[in-house]
């Protein structure tokens, strides 16, 4: 989930993005299945510049929201960063916002980046 605009020409711009997905299961990044039902993925993301911050949310139809059923309320903030002609840093903070009947009860944050390399 990354949006950044990356030179000058476009710094003044910003980006509002939403998207619904829905899914046979939910599976986590690290292929960890958190319920073998469908869910509903829905998100909002706003962008200005090099910078974004976004929420999505998480929820079964089969299992109803505030069940057992993986349900989430994420928040995220993150910046892009030109690094010479090398490539892209992107950096975020994550904070996972479980609802309190699942499973994974309790505060879970986030800090990471990805690094994409110009050829």
């Amino acid at each position: 989930m990354s949006f950044g605009s990356l030179n000058a020409n476009e710094a003044s711009k910003s980006s509002l993005t939403f998207s619904i997905i829905g899914s046979s299961n939910y599976v986590g990044n690290q292929g960890f299945t958190f319920l073998n039902k469908p869910v509903i993925i829905a998100s909002c993301q706003y962008g200005y510049g090099n910078v974004y911050a976004g929420i999505a949310a998480v929820a079964s139809p089969y299992e109803g929201f505030d069940s057992d059923g993986g349900d989430e309320l994420d928040l995220y903030v993150g910046a892009k960063f030109k690094i010479g002609k090398l490539g892209i840093l992107d950096l975020g903070y994550v904070y996972y916002g479980n609802s309190p009947f699942s499973l994974y009860v309790g505060d879970l944050h986030g800090i990471g980046g990805t690094f994409k390399m110009a050829c």
